[in-house]
């Protein structure tokens, strides 16, 4: 008996970004796709390169891995092409690979050393032998040959302690754990490159003769092990693996939720028992004539096998009890709604198809009008192949997820960005202890901004181009900041402007005037840029302090405003120079803290919705110490910290002329904030707290 003290992961398919998104807001531990090349599933909706970045970003905003399926056999030729394919995706924080060839393997180590590699079932590792030779090139996982049974998989799980990750619902393949030569000889299209032509679901006739009964002697029914969860899991299954990237989002949300429900239900104290109604869901979102429990308990051989049909075969809910003039009549087994698609199938290849106009109680007698009336008879199943009550569900929860904090929106800001970030590459983050150079605030302005063609190389009436102007910038930034080394930013950006002193530049509501040009961007020590400064880095004595809520609100953005050499601005916290390393290499907490402790905000209402998420330096007063506005050479300490940039619910009144409210503080109403997460802890500095003057988080050594 294993213990179930232990992670169990729910893994799931996705074909498309609604899938993906449907496997994640419904439980999945993580999923598994294909790209645009390498893929065992050359017919699915892959992702190309910019979706596939995007679902990466995703599916770790919600703590969760993303594996990418390179499972086809490879061409010589293919070969080195592997490595430019992987390498954005690698550089995006990809979670692990799914390999069948050896080849492949060997360049995948060779390239990324550091990426996970899961042995696929196509590599038909079928005993200890073959999975140790896959851990001795580098697989941290197996997906054993799916004709196993559970001891054997124990077997390889106390002989090698690799992870172990097995199919426990969706399509078989009739050839041995999906190496099929059948698709290439009959069909012209290889299987193992990813190009399988589903010959095994194709009709086939014994001895010449067409033999409808048994049209289909090749095909599968689907695996379904719901009721087998617990001896699975005991027996050293680490991964439970759905199979179903040809599927949609409502198949794959559903199933994903079940199963879910389910390895919740077994590592709970509760006893182990599967409702009835959670296999008739399973069985009227997809089955192919019920359900077979593969190998993992023992040889079905004949019972595997749905020789009729090899579709969807719905809920059996009657059998034709009478046939009247072009009607037919049964007795409901089922509760059948308005809208339910009912299918009656006279042979493999005919059918008649009819939608109930009501509501039929199970038990109720139900008359419709029927179809090709001489080829029914008495006694025929009628199966329902569409719930439309349960589609409504489905569709319904999936947009309620998504409503309730689930379209999570962010952005690719800079090099530091949640995307790029594992664990192993932020350990390595130091305490720097830092000084202001000079705090600037040049000619105060209200900045408006309305959509230009940022492209353009002129400004409205404006005689200096971007070119010049970004010239000019470098020129006065340098003469303002001397130094010996170039002062690094990160993400900085040139945008064009319209910058209005007073309301004499706004006409009906138009602003207008000669076009500006202006430069943000964020100082960068050490590799890593700064991005906020704690709400306290200044405090006027003696009265409230409105530059900390600017210093809060700002981040700790370089603003840099420019029209002519006579009229300019910047605006800053502060440039700081690097004084001493405080602590080197410090352990930060895992990303998953930092995502349960926005999710916590969330489910409080404190935090509606998320724009970005990056993990960088923050910008804190000196333990003890407050400092104004005079201080040049004041010290602070940068320490790394995850920065939400979120919408969050802020207690001041909405209608600003119902109080005498400041600029910041109507920004603060819009909602939009800089939460502070320390890295360390994964805790949260609360916003609404901003007077106060914040201590330098304490160095957890």
């Amino acid at each position: 008996m294993r213990t179930k003290n232990r992670p169990i992961e729910v893994l799931a398919p996705a074909g498309s970004m609604e899938c993906l998104k449907a496997a994640i807001l419904n439980g999945a531990d993580a999923v598994y796709l294909g790209g645009e090349m390498f893929g065992a599933r050359a017919y699915a909706g892959n992702f190309n390169k910019e979706e596939l970045l995007e679902a990466i970003d995703y599916v770790h905003l919600y703590g969760k891995k993303l594996f990418l399926t390179v499972n086809t056999l490879m061409k010589e030729e293919e070969l080195p092409l592997l490595p430019g394919f992987l390498k954005p995706f690698y550089e995006q924080g990809l979670d692990a690979v799914i390999v069948q060839d050896l080849g492949a393997v060997s360049v995948i180590r060779k390239h990324f050393p550091k990426l996970e590699i899961h042995a696929s079932t196509q590599m038909t590792i079928t005993g200890v032998y073959g999975a140790r030779i896959a851990k001795k090139m580098g697989a941290k996982r197996v997906v054993p040959a799916r004709e196993l049974s559970l001891e054997e998989i124990q077997e390889i799980k106390d002989d090698t302690g690799l992870d172990m990750e097995c199919f426990v619902h969706g399509a078989l393949c009739y050839c041995y754990s999906g190496q099929c030569f059948m698709s290439s000889m009959l069909g012209g299209r290889s299987g193992n490159r990813g190009r399988c032509a589903g010959t095994c679901r194709l009709p086939f006739y014994l001895d010449g003769t067409k033999n409808t009964k048994n049209a289909y002697p090749l095909s599968l029914k689907d695996l379904c092990t719901i009721e087998h969860l617990p001896e699975i899991l005991d027996h050293g299954v680490d991964s439970l693996k759905i199979e179903g990237r040809m599927k949609g989002s409502r198949y794959v949300g559903e199933v994903t939720r079940i199963y879910r429900k389910y390895v919740d239900l077994y590592l709970s104290e509760k006893p182990y028992k599967v409702e009835s109604e959670d296999l008739k869901i399973l069985m009227e979102v997809f089955n192919r004539g019920g359900f077979t429990g593969g190998y993992y308990k023992e040889y079905h051989g004949k019972d595997m096998m749905s020789m009729k049909r090899p579709d969807h075969q719905g809920l059996y809910v009657g059998k034709i009890s009478k046939l009247m003039k072009g009607k037919i009549s049964f007795t409901a087994q089922e509760d059948i709604h308005k809208g339910d698609a009912l299918q009656i199938r006279i042979n493999s290849e005919e059918k008649v198809e009819l939608t109930s106009p009501s509501e039929f109680k199970a038990g109720s007698k139900v008359v419709l009008n029927g179809q090709k009336m001489k080829k029914l008879h008495e006694g025929m199943e009628i199966k329902r192949t569409l719930n439309h009550p349960m589609i409504e569900r489905i569709d319904e929860g999936l947009k309620q997820k998504i409503s309730d904090g689930g379209e999570l929106s962010y952005k690719d800001l800079s090099g530091m960005s949640i995307g790029k970030i594992d664990e192993q590459s932020i350990y390595n983050i130091n305490i720097q202890q830092c000084r202001t150079r000079s705090y600037l605030c040049i000619n105060d302005f209200w900045n408006y901004e309305r959509e230009n063609d940022v492209a353009q190389m002129y400004a409205n009436d404006n005689a200096y181009s971007l070119a010049d102007v970004k010239e000019k910038m470098g020129e006065l930034f340098r003469s303002l900041y001397p130094c010996e080394d170039e002062i690094e930013l990160q993400k900085a950006e040139f945008n064009i402007c319209y910058l209005s002193k007073d309301e004499k530049e706004v006409e009906n509501g138009n602003l207008v005037g000669i076009g500006e040009y202006s430069l943000t961007g964020n100082q960068v020590i050490a590799g890593i840029p700064i991005l906020a400064t704690a709400a306290s880095g200044y405090k006027l004595e003696g009265k409230e302090s409105r530059i900390e809520d600017e210093m809060r609100m700002m981040a700790n953005t370089i603003f840099l405003y420019w029209r002519d050499e006579k009229e300019w601005a910047l605006m800053t916290r502060g440039i700081v120079e690097e004084k001493e390393t405080v602590e080197e290499d410090i352990k930060l907490c895992s990303l998953e803290t930092v995502l349960e402790c926005i999710r916590d905000a969330m489910t409080e209402g404190k935090i509606e919705c998320v724009y970005s998420l990056e993990l960088g330096y923050v910008l804190y007063a000196k333990s003890g110490e407050t400092y104004t506005k005079k201080d040049k050479n004041a010290e602070f300490c940068l320490m790394p910290t995850w920065v939400v940039k979120c919408g969050y619910q802020n207690e001041i009144p909405i209608e600003p002329e119902e109080a005498e409210l400041s600029a910041y503080d109507y920004m603060d109403n819009l909602g939009f904030q800089n939460v502070l997460i320390n890295a360390q802890t994964g805790k949260m500095t609360d916003p609404k707290g901003a007077q106060k003057v914040y201590d330098t988080p304490k160095i957890i050594r």
